[in-house]
């Protein structure tokens, strides 16, 4: 059953469903569990290895530092976005909360 449930959900004509078994499914919910600690953006990898903003939350440090949808994010503090994976750089964002990062982007 699960492999029939799994064949329908990764039909290329349809690439915002997905589907988790049980453990990827508590996995998932538990990553959404607590605070929120960030930037204020939602963001996107681009084929530069960059990270583009795709999004800038109202009154977020994002906002108020005037980043805008579009903007290439190229480091935080000394950490090179084009030499690292969207795993490390929030990894690194959240070791750093209620801290400065210094934030280069174009």
């Amino acid at each position: 059953m699960e492999q029939a449930i799994d064949g329908m959900t990764t039909l290329d004509q349809d690439v915002h469903t997905n589907y988790f078994d049980l453990e990827q499914a508590r996995a998932f919910s538990s990553s959404l569990e607590g605070s929120n600690v960030g930037l204020g953006i939602s963001f996107y990898l681009n084929e530069s290895k960059n990270f583009v903003v795709s999004n800038v939350y109202i009154n977020s440090t994002a906002d108020k530092k005037g980043l805008k949808p579009q903007d290439e994010i190229i480091s935080l503090d000394d950490l090179k976005c084009s030499e690292n994976d969207s795993d490390t750089i929030i990894k690194y964002i959240k070791a750093h909360e209620g801290q400065n990062v210094k934030t280069k982007y174009l």
